[in-house]
């Protein structure tokens, strides 16, 4: 018989492969493998309700009122003493040197009351932005000391506890909620949304008290 016939060796062939197949998966699983030291451990939080619980968000937030009432107020100001100026216009003949000076005062006051609103409008709106990316990165911040305590792998925004307004959206807005989705249920175990907010909030007041305690907490 001739010793080199294919199915004599053809199990040593099926071995070999099985073997490459097996380190090949180790292989794989090495190098996507936590280990023991760290465990693929999943954290997830409401990042809403976050956010409108931190003190931080309270505090820039209430910076942000007291901005808006004192540029309001000097709209107000302005707008009065346009008007001021509208009734003396009353006191002098229309054509007059007096009158065109006042007339060219409230034309330009006018003008420039329209200017400020549209710019404290267009400024209130950055800042507003600007504090709502500051609080996000500052929670993003905590989120990752918190998982590099615990050894988290990865911390989700659970997505899948908001509801979705039935009565104020069309169709294809319902459509394009739910495809954006990625979350359809988290364990109240693996939640840290209060363990976040708490932590959060010490650390903020921690600064606060630092800057001057009490008195530090009304300035922006």
């Amino acid at each position: 018989m001739n010793s080199s016939h294919p199915a004599r060796h053809r199990p040593w062939f099926v071995i070999l492969a099985a073997a490459l197949v097996l380190t090949s998966y180790q292989a794989i699983a090495n190098r996507f493998s936590f280990g023991p030291e760290k465990p693929g451990i999943i954290a997830a939080f409401d990042l809403e309700r976050t956010f409108n619980a931190l003190d931080e968000k309270k505090h820039a937030y209430d910076a942000l009122a007291k901005a808006a009432e004192a540029m309001k107020a000097e709209a107000e100001t302005t707008a009065k003493s346009i008007k001021q100026m509208e009734v003396d216009l009353d006191d002098h003949l229309v054509g007059s040197p007096k009158h065109r000076e006042l007339l060219e005062k409230v034309s330009m006051a006018s003008h420039n009351l329209q200017a400020d609103i549209e710019f404290y409008g267009m400024k209130a709106e950055r800042d507003r932005a600007a504090t709502m990316k500051n609080v996000y990165l500052s929670i993003r911040k905590a989120i990752e000391t918190i998982a590099e305590e615990n050894n988290y792998a990865i911390v989700f925004v659970d997505d899948s506890i908001s509801e979705i307004p039935l009565g104020t959206l069309t169709p294809e807005e319902v459509n394009r909620q739910i495809s954006a989705r990625r979350m359809a249920y988290t364990s109240p175990e693996v939640d840290i949304t209060d363990a976040l907010i708490s932590r959060m909030n010490a650390a903020f007041q921690a600064r606060v008290g630092g800057a001057g305690g009490a008195a530090a907490a009304g300035q922006p």
